[in-house]
């Protein structure tokens, strides 16, 4: 007798669909280089799932977008605090 099984989501990362073309996904290498870090550092994202990412069998891979989106969830903005003197003493404001 056998048992059909259906397909659970892989919890290591989501499952390239028809809509994501597999030419424009880079590597964990290319992903380093246009995030100027080391191949580690993006293992070490994947790993501690802070970064979307997608397996392609037993490769992993990343979209550009969602690179661009990481980029962007890490953005400070600045602030541009003005210098002012009160009674004798300069202050922040």
């Amino acid at each position: 007798m056998t048992a059909t099984c259906q397909q659970r989501p892989h919890h290591q990362g989501e499952r390239l669909d028809s809509t994501s073309k597999s030419a424009d996904m880079l590597t964990v290498e290319q992903a380093a280089q246009r995030l100027g870090t080391q191949v580690r550092f993006i293992r070490r994202l994947v790993a501690e799932r802070r970064i979307r990412f997608y397996k392609v069998g037993k490769y992993v891979r990343f979209h550009p977008d969602d690179l661009t989106a990481y980029i962007e969830q890490g953005r400070v903005e600045a602030i541009h605090p003005v210098l002012t003197y009160q009674k004798g003493t300069h202050a922040y404001v």
